[in-house]
């Protein structure tokens, strides 16, 4: 499993890095003078993970902020240990949980995925292999995690009306706020690709073990989500759950990806002629 865990830590890091990045223009009304200061919901160790939001001065949003895009470039690197990776979701928890009320369900899963990244690296042995039993609790539980949000969604869309009756893309493709609007002039296929996506997140948690399907599933995901981060202006969201598919990819997959990074890297910064 090294290759695809390394794959899911670069992706992981790399969703964080550019999420701090993109809110530091609103950092001042996101963590510094929030709209809702006075209450954060609950959440573990409310005393370390909620301290921003409840007794320390909003104005340490800041340094916080720069603290975790110092430890998520480590992690990009390759360089953060298990309690820089610990330090990294306390700050990750304190700034969301600051501003709670901008949230979506991509912040909330890129929360449990790096908790779990913590037991990831403290169980790696030497040369980096990741094969400790703690290593193999934080891999098993990241994996669960994805599975637990497609499967806890579709059942609750299951229980209301507009996604059984295929017609929840129709609305959102009406509101010209999300779009695409053209939808609306296509019903039958609105209604088609309502019950696809339903069937999908359905699915995906059983369909996912078969190797066969897994990266057609993933393909199909990546998609998904690439388009809700395009028209429905949740772009956090739609890359948190494609960052999270690194986790899943088989490791000849993720030793591909590899290859085309060490390739890329390489192109800027060639091996020294002996």
């Amino acid at each position: 499993m090294n290759a695809s865990v390394r794959v899911a830590q670069f992706a992981l890091h790399l969703w964080v890095l550019g999420f701090v990045l993109t809110a530091l223009p609103v950092a001042n009304t996101l963590w510094v003078m929030p709209l809702a200061p006075q209450w954060v919901p609950p959440g573990p160790f409310p005393l370390l993970t909620h301290a921003l939001g409840t007794w320390l001065p909003g104005v340490l949003g800041w340094p916080m902020a720069v603290g975790v895009l110092l430890l998520a470039t480590l992690g990009l690197l390759g360089r953060l240990r298990w309690w820089g990776a610990l330090l990294l979701w306390l700050g990750y928890m304190n700034l969301m949980q600051r501003a709670w009320m901008a949230g979506s369900g991509g912040q909330q899963l890129m929360a449990n995925l790096l908790l779990w990244n913590v037991p990831l690296l403290a169980g790696a042995r030497a040369g980096g292999v990741n094969n400790g039993v703690l290593a193999q609790l934080g891999w098993w539980m990241m994996r669960v995690q994805l599975l637990l949000a497609y499967g806890v969604t579709a059942v609750h869309k299951l229980g209301g009306t507009l996604w059984p009756a295929g017609s929840a893309l129709g609305v959102v493709a009406g509101d010209e706020a999300f779009g695409p609007v053209a939808l609306v002039q296509w019903p039958d296929l609105a209604h088609a690709l309502t019950w696809a996506l339903l069937c999908f997140q359905l699915l995906f948690p059983v369909l996912i073990w078969s190797r066969m399907l897994r990266m057609w599933l993933l393909a199909f995901g990546t998609v998904f989500h690439l388009g809700t981060a395009l028209w429905m202006d949740i772009p956090e969201m739609g890359l948190a759950f494609v960052a999270a598919y690194g986790i899943w990819l088989p490791e000849e997959w993720a030793e591909r990806l590899l290859d085309v990074g060490r390739r890329f890297r390489g192109s800027f910064y060639p091996a020294p002629r002996s």
